[in-house]
């Protein structure tokens, strides 16, 4: 508590420790908010590759099952 207390003295001290999660959430609003024209290009490129990348590891299992047990799941890798 005191080191918390050191670090964090008021509210207005506590807005430089940014949550990850919270960033998480407030750019999704933001790009289905204003649409994928205000993102930054290499975010768009980034969702994309995501998104290829998420069918590509629901895919391999289904037609190559014995490669099922090594691969990560779509869901843990996507909230990697």
């Amino acid at each position: 508590m005191l080191a918390f207390r050191s670090m964090v003295p008021d509210a207005n001290a506590l807005q430089a420790f940014n949550a990850p999660g919270a960033r998480t959430w407030a750019a999704t609003a933001e790009a289905l908010g204003m649409g994928f024209s205000h993102l930054h290009s290499i975010k768009v490129l980034s969702i994309i590759a995501g998104g290829i990348l998420g069918l590509i590891l629901v895919l391999i299992p289904r037609y190559i099952p014995r490669t099922g047990k090594w691969l990560p799941t779509p869901i843990g890798f996507g909230l990697a």
